[in-house]
């Protein structure tokens, strides 16, 4: 968080950081538990084992990246999305001009507590999945528009 607090212009101060959940490294625990699981059954099969080993790492590493470099942020004057491992991108939306909100949950999402955020600022749409309880992120992202009109 230390980086967002460098990008922050005077006066203004962090009113909510969402957290990304746990459920995007599904993908990577997949394939790592299917590569293990085939492994130990079926020794005939070490070559595709191995194969799906190597893709569930391979995931999981960009999972972790992922997860370590994702920030989705209210500030007392904008909306920070931050996210990349090694390219950073930073799409800032001033409260005011946020046109068009929009909170997506499907079931494992309600089950789980997770969803997907989208911002529409005029014609562009930036959208930022597998956010943890992204409700939570409305009701304070809604608390800060309403205090701003």
């Amino acid at each position: 968080m230390n980086k967002i607090e460098n990008q922050l212009i005077p006066g203004e101060e962090i009113i909510y950081q969402a957290k990304i959940h746990w459920w995007i490294y599904k993908r990577g625990t997949i394939y790592l538990l299917l590569g293990l699981v085939s492994f130990y059954i079926a020794p005939q099969w070490t070559i595709l084992s191995i194969i799906l080993i190597l893709q569930g790492v391979r995931f999981l590493i960009q999972e972790i990246i992922t997860s370590c470099s994702t920030a989705y942020i209210i500030t007392n004057q904008r909306v920070i999305f931050k996210y990349g491992g090694f390219r950073q991108y930073m799409v800032d939306v001033l409260l005011p001009k946020a046109t068009m909100l929009r909170f997506s949950q499907g079931t494992v999402g309600r089950i789980l507590n997770f969803g997907g955020v989208s911002i529409s600022v005029g014609g562009s749409r930036c959208s930022f999945p597998y956010m943890k309880d992204p409700m939570r992120f409305r009701q304070v992202l809604f608390n800060e528009i309403q205090q701003k009109i």
